[in-house]
Formats: structure tokens, sequence, C-alpha cells
């Protein structure tokens, strides 16, 4: 590579975890290594990040230099092993470009023994668009950190295993990588079906937790109606009165369910069947060349929603995983965060936050950047606004020396004609 040919080279980055034993405790430390990847010029800023809220910042890492001109450098930092499942996320801000992020779960796990607890970082996922019955969907398992090779996932649909999972165990570093998928094929009963995710390592249980297929069906609602209204369907429950909504003209047969306890939510989800989000942005200060802007959207049913970054009609990357939380009346809300680089000069800035919700007419919220609380950085040798004060400050000290040579010389005149 010729770097005079190149004016800036991009990083990639990475985050591994190492463990100081091969069983970690709560309050055990873990090392997270953010690898920062041939990049150049060397200046850049490193942010660690723990639940979106900053927790270290270095201005200028030390770099190593690559054998092609570029440069790369490791910063690790020690997590404390908690119970509770924690994000920690690495940005880099690099040459006025827009953030780069890596970022890894760690959550502790029981063991079945009672003996202590373990930690690994996870990602557990599915599609992101609903499907209609008859889709078979992927829902995906991944994990790293564990010290031994012996790690089973079983999938379960209704307490019934799942045929075919694909599952594989790659050694990495001092440690095993485990990735584990499977299709599930959605049908009409599926609204109330639900999949659990059961990891064990050494025969121990490491990992367990339920995904309702709900979320994936396209318009649930209107299967649970083909279930109570079709009298052939061989699942269908037994005939209900239905009820005439005073208010509608649309027969409400989920009313009658709000006490049968297997459908209790179903009178709740039938009232919110589709309601539209409420978006507002605003930001706040990380570091002297970072500004968090988060994206709130509020009070929104169903869950799937796709949110997009904006800035001049140019989409950004680099925005973190949003995380949804289930309100008290089954809504959704959702926040997002995203990193900008204050330090880049320019017109006035306008980051856009656009929602899209069940194929609605897109909603959006504006912000004008703010950046009068950040400082750009500037290289040693640089010029900058600074330079026409540097400037005054010289003819003002020019003009004094001026001054005393002046005085100096009438007072050497005087002395000399006495």
């Amino acid at each position: 590579m010729n770097l005079s040919q190149v004016l800036r080279v991009v990083p990639t980055l990475k985050i591994t975890t190492e463990t100081s034993g091969t069983r970690v405790r709560v309050q055990d430390r873990v090392n997270l290594t953010c690898h920062v990847l041939h990049f150049y010029p060397a200046h850049l800023r490193l942010t660690w990040m723990e639940n979106r809220r900053m927790i270290q910042t270095l201005a200028s890492p030390q770099a190593t230099r690559n054998r092609d001109g570029t440069y790369s450098l490791e910063h690790t930092w020690q997590a404390e092993v908690t119970p509770e499942e924690r994000e920690f996320a690495c940005w880099v801000v690099h040459d006025e470009q827009p953030p780069l992020k890596a970022n890894v779960t760690l959550q502790g796990q029981v063991h079945k023994q009672g003996k202590g607890r373990s930690v690994q970082p996870y990602k557990l996922q599915g599609p992101l668009q609903r499907s209609e019955p008859g889709t078979r969907i992927r829902l995906t398992y991944t994990s790293s950190g564990f010290a031994t090779p012996q790690v089973t996932v079983t999938w379960l649909k209704n307490k019934h295993e799942l045929p075919n999972p694909q599952t594989s165990v790659q050694y990495s570093g001092h440690t095993y990588n485990v990735t584990s998928s499977v299709l599930v094929l959605l049908t009409d009963d599926d609204v109330f079906s639900h999949v659990i995710c059961h990891v064990e390592h050494k025969l121990t249980l490491f990992f367990q937790k339920t995904i309702g297929l709900d979320q994936y069906l396209r318009e649930p609602m209107a299967v649970v109606w083909r279930h109570l209204t079709l009298p052939s369907s061989p699942r269908a429950p037994p005939q209900l009165p239905r009820f005439q909504h005073p208010e509608s003209s649309i027969l409400r047969p989920c009313s009658f369910l709000r006490e049968i306890p297997v459908l209790s939510w179903c009178a709740e989800r039938e009232r919110l069947s589709s309601v539209p989000p409420t978006v507002t942005v605003f930001q706040s200060s990380t570091s002297s060349s970072l500004v968090a802007v988060t994206c709130l959207v509020q009070r929104f049913y169903p869950q799937n929603v796709h949110l997009t970054w904006l800035e001049d009609c140019h989409t950004l990357k680099g925005a973190e995983q949003p995380t949804f939380k289930k309100n008290d009346d089954g809504s959704y809300t959702l926040e997002n965060l995203l990193l900008v680089n204050a330090s880049v000069q320019g017109p006035e800035r306008v980051l856009t936050c656009m929602v899209e919700h069940e194929g609605q007419p897109p909603k959006r919220a504006n912000l004008i950047l703010s950046t009068r609380a950040h400082t750009a950085y500037k290289p040693i040798g640089s010029t900058g606004p600074e330079m026409p004060a540097l400037i005054f400050v010289v003819f003002l000290l020019g003009l004094k020396v001026l001054l005393v040579m002046s005085f100096t010389a009438t007072y050497i005149c005087r002395r000399w004609n006495l």
C-alpha cells in the first residue's frame, strides 16, 4: 500500500474476551480487549461505554505501526462479572469520520449446582420482518468465552425438540465460540407458541431463554379471530357468545376471553392491534469530540419497527442495537443511541430519526446538532481560528517594544544636549 496516494484508512474493530480462569464467578473480572486494526493517520479517540454510559475515554492511545504503514492498537478494559446482563461497547472516532463501534454482551448464568455463576457474551436473534404462516424462519444463538468445547445447544418448540439444528464450536485464542441456528416452520397456531434455546456446558445449564413466536407472525390477531370464528378449525375453542361493542359495529369475540388464563392477553392485544409510535430526539455530551444523540420511540404496537438515522438526507451508520422495553399496557418503547463526531467542521448539522412501523408512513424527528460544549481536535502545527488572536498579540508586543525604544532614544538625546 502506497500511503502517499491515500488520505486515510478506516480502521476495523472487534472485541475479544479473556477470563482469568476456567470458571468465572460473580465479582471476578473479565478482560475485554478492543482491537483497532489497520488505520491511518495514527490519531484517534477511543471510548469505552457500559450500557450506553461512558466509562473511559482515551484522547490518543499509543498505536503500533504496521509494515504497510498503517497503525493498529489494542486496549483492555476489565469488567466485573455480575448476574445482570450488561453491554460493553468500544467506540472509535478517527480523522473526522463517523464513529465506529464494536460491542459485546456479558451476563452471569446460574449453575444447577448453585456453586457460582459463569459469564458468556451472547446474542439470540430472529428475523427482523414478520412472515406469513407456512414460512420457515431462522433463529440464531451465538456466544463466546467457553473454556472447553463441550457445549450443546437444544432448541424446543412447545416442549418438543426441533430437528436438524446446526451447531458449530470453534476454537479462538484461549476459548471456544459457539454458533447454533434452527429453522422453525410458522403455523396459524404459533400465535400461542414459544421456542426455548437451551445451552449446556459440560452438562451444566449455562443459558436458557424463551422466544414468543407471535412476534414473527404477520397479523397475529387475525389468526386469533380465525380460531374463534371458524367452527371447522381442528383446534378451535368452544363457541362463545359474541359481544356487540357499544361504540362499534365490529363483533369482538376476544372480549369474553379476559377470564381464560391461557388467552388472558387477547383482549388487551386486540385493543393494541396497531398503535403508531411517537418519536423524539435529544442529545447529551459524552466527551470533547463525541455527542450522544438518542432517538426515543414510545408506546407502539406491534414490536417490529425499522429505525434509520439520516443527516442531510444521507443514511448514517454506527448506531447501537435498538433496546426494546415492554410497557405495562402491552405496548413497546424503543431507545436507540447514535454517537456523532462533533469535531467535524462545517455548516449547521441536522440529524433525523426516521421510524417505519407496520407499513404506515414513516415518522420523523429532527435535531439541530449543538457543538458549543465541544472543542475540535487540531493536530500540532495546524492553523485554525486561533491564528488571528496570535497575530493580534504579536502586534501588541511589537507596539510596546517601539514605545520603549522611543522613550529610551528621547531620554538619551536630552542627556546628550545637557
